[in-house]
């Protein structure tokens, strides 16, 4: 069905909204929109949280030419919206994501064929992977373009080291698209890990044991991760949370006898600008710190938040290992993200677990799957020079 132009504002902050609570999006990534006429969508808009959103900020756009009216940026990626709503009229609602097992699973570049036919009704015959292209580019909008073009039944598309795109013909069934395709997806891993290894059942623990073997001799995953504590700063006070007890301390007069977690925490906010600094010990993030090597994103949305790459130190080292970076493992002990605040923090961690996720999944491809330096890079510069700013 196609929405008023009230109607469809209010749908989008909905589901920006329901996305967030079912874990699909976090802070402002990804973006939504719903058709209004055969002319016009309305579309979520650039950096802004989906939490706060109202109706006065979601951009009306032309399908034409994508122009807008007003002071307020539309979403970059509307170029995407406006293809596929030209491409299929009876497309209603889309919903762009960075959706955990589909972005994932988006590294190999393929199609998934093969799943069970409980599926086959939402997705028919294939979900189609579109080629790589850098955010916000004619590149990507190219790609994801072709492979509209070139299966005109799919309703869900994977967008390599990026995320995925569902096309509803209303509200309600973008989000069944978006719903189903992360389990798709979730078996999809399982596929890959159990190819090629004497396996007779998929599980996570699995997954990252394999891993763990071939990717550093004796290492296994640690049981008993230390607390190395989560902080907030305000001017040069910083309060830190430690099994379950609070200190306060002032940078300018430091006692001599700090706890190691302590010392840790005060260096970064004596080195750097950030605000708030959070420990993140999701399994998948303990076992790529337990390799204690150097990760490079697979997903592109880590390289803008986080950095062109994430190192591992220990409490010596965090701190110089964090530089031009908004996270660090710490060996066996899973990693610290930082943030201007602690919602900015809380998102680099969302993000690093699924890109600790992408980066075991690539050990199980025939070839390692990463983005290149210099587009990482670029994606990394964009988001601290532009992006950010603009969400603030």
């Amino acid at each position: 069905m196609m929405y008023s132009e009230i109607e469809a504002k209010r749908l989008v902050i909905q589901a920006g909204k329901q996305l967030i609570k079912n874990g699909l999006i976090a802070r402002t990534w990804g973006n939504i929109s719903a058709r209004i006429s055969d002319t016009q969508f309305v579309i979520s808009p650039s950096g802004k949280a989906y939490e706060t959103l109202l109706p006065e900020q979601i951009v009306t756009v032309n399908i034409s030419d994508c122009s807008y009216s007003g002071s307020i940026k539309p979403s970059t990626e509307k170029g995407i919206h406006a293809d596929v709503y030209r491409l299929r009229p009876e497309a209603n609602f889309i919903i762009h994501t960075h959706q955990t097992k589909a972005s994932v699973v988006s590294i190999a570049g393929e199609d998934i064929r093969g799943y069970a036919d409980e599926f086959a009704e939402i997705f028919g015959d294939v979900i189609p992977c579109a080629e790589y292209g850098i955010s916000s580019t004619k590149t990507l909008r190219n790609a994801v373009a072709d492979a509209v073009k070139k299966h005109p039944k799919s309703q869900a598309f994977l967008m390599r080291h990026h995320g995925a795109l569902c096309i509803g013909k209303d509200y309600s069934y973008a989000f069944v698209i978006s719903r189903t395709l992360e389990t798709v997806c979730e078996k999809a891993i399982g596929s890959y890990v159990l190819r090629g290894h004497n396996l007779t059942s998929y599980s996570d623990d699995a997954r990252r044991n394999l891993y763990l073997k071939t990717q550093a001799k004796g290492a296994t995953l640690p049981v008993d991760c230390p607390d190395m504590g989560s902080s907030k700063r305000s001017g040069d006070i910083f309060t830190l949370e430690y099994e379950n007890k609070t200190y306060s301390y002032d940078l300018n007069a430091l006692p001599t006898d700090l706890f190691e977690p302590a010392i840790i925490h005060a260096k970064i906010y004596l080195c750097s600008g950030v605000n708030s600094i959070i420990h993140i010990t999701e399994p998948d993030v303990l076992a790529v710190s337990a390799t204690g090597k150097t990760m490079h994103p697979a997903i592109d949305d880590l390289a803008q938040i986080a950095g062109v790459s994430i190192r591992c130190g220990d409490s010596k080292s965090a701190c110089k290992k964090l530089k031009n970076r908004n996270a660090v493992f710490i060996r066996n002990a899973g990693a610290l993200c930082t943030g201007n605040c602690f919602e900015d923090a809380e998102a680099v961690g969302m993000i690093l677990t699924k890109s600790c996720e992408a980066e075991i999944f690539s050990t199980f491809l025939p070839k390692r799957h990463r983005l290149g330096i210099f587009d990482a890079f670029i994606q990394r510069t964009f988001y601290v020079l532009k992006y950010s700013k603009l969400k603030k």
